[in-house]
């Protein structure tokens, strides 16, 4: 079975050298080229690279006995992987942590890209290290840290599980929320169902309880002073209101309006001498009792 080369480097963007280089031995293996002399290896991958290659290679200066695949492919990587800082680079590492929205799965890349030029002696060990100190969920982190024997691979395996765990909890939490909040706002009851409430329609508290010589009496609020008393002790009582003339009421509670209605009772049961207490939609009047002249003729 034939297999082709990948496609030509492109020498514009030194950054993908890495990932052009592992599609490269992927080749090299399938097509059996590594059990191949050195020479063929060497101009499969220049011819692979493409034309500028050649330019590249032949900077390198190389000696007869040294121009093996595995001493250009060395080569390549000092002219497209810059010196790196290897402090540094464990240092990103090991600041690392699980961000707030990223999943273990992006976590676990996330390690593998930092460690990959770090140069770790046992990178498993590290990357395992660091997922178990990294995880955001301490149970999680305590959970991986009570077994001493705890591998890469068991690791990922037992992080990877917790998550999916979790996920299918808060799912069921969310499903059953709905049901039991409404099943709650039912049996709540609402502000304008309450007595006493400031939202129950057209209530109003007008009594309250007080204690006066050892005793419990009500007061409420009267509607012809608007003050709080106890029962024949208005103060109104006896004064001419200043809006009608007329007495036992305070000219802020007045009725002046329904004064037309006491006139016109007055017309219809035909008083004119004395005067008579007639109540007008919860409205005393005092009437002068005075009969109307044809009531006087006819009883003539």
């Amino acid at each position: 079975m034939a297999f082709k080369p990948p496609t030509p480097f492109n020498f514009h963007e030194p950054a993908e050298w890495s990932a052009w280089r592992s599609r490269f031995g992927h080749f090299r293996l399938a097509s059996k080229l590594s059990k191949e002399e050195q020479e063929v290896q060497v101009s499969a991958l220049l011819y692979s690279m493409g034309p500028e290659a050649e330019r590249i290679y032949s900077t390198f200066e190389l000696a007869e006995g040294d121009r093996t695949f595995d001493t250009v492919l060395s080569k390549f990587d000092e002219h497209f992987i810059p010196q790196r800082n290897i402090i540094h680079l464990r240092a990103q590492f090991h600041r690392r942590e699980q961000q707030s929205k990223e999943t273990i799965e992006e976590y676990i890349r996330a390690l593998y890209e930092l460690s990959e030029h770090a140069n770790f002696p046992n990178k498993e060990d590290c990357i395992r290290d660091r997922l178990v100190l990294g995880v955001r969920d301490k149970e999680l982190s305590e959970k991986l840290q009570l077994k001493a024997d705890l591998s890469l691979k068991e690791a990922i395996t037992t992080a990877r599980q917790y998550e999916t765990v979790k996920h299918e909890l808060s799912d069921q939490r969310d499903q059953a929320q709905p049901a039991d909040l409404n099943r709650v706002q039912r049996n709540k009851p609402t502000s304008y169902n309450r007595p006493g409430s400031s939202s129950y329609p057209n209530t109003k508290s007008n009594t309250r309880s007080t204690s006066q010589h050892g005793g419990s009496q009500q007061r409420t609020t009267c509607g012809k002073c608007g003050k709080n008393h106890h029962y024949r002790k208005c103060p109104a009582f006896g004064k001419e209101c200043h809006k009608c003339g007329r007495r036992n009421h305070f000219a802020k509670l007045c009725r002046s309006k329904t004064r037309a209605r006491a006139d016109q009772i007055q017309e219809e049961f035909g008083y004119q001498e004395g005067t008579r207490e007639v109540n007008v939609d919860n409205t005393e009047f005092f009437i002068r009792l005075h009969h109307r002249h044809n009531f006087s003729s006819m009883e003539s």
